[in-house]
């Protein structure tokens, strides 16, 4: 089993933020770049939509 954070070396604990804050980082992208291809997808499907009507 794994200490409990406030019990491990204050290096320990500065790794695992480092850790966080870059996990949480990617994440930021990951999901920019997963709205960005949403709104592309239904832009483009509205501009069908009008050249057709």
């Amino acid at each position: 089993m794994s200490t409990p954070l406030e019990k491990r070396p204050l290096e320990s604990r500065r790794e695992q933020k480092i850790e966080t804050e870059s996990s949480l980082k990617g994440t930021l992208v990951a999901v920019f770049i997963l709205g960005t291809l949403i709104v592309l997808g239904w832009g483009s499907a509205f501009l069908l939509y009008l050249s057709r009507t």
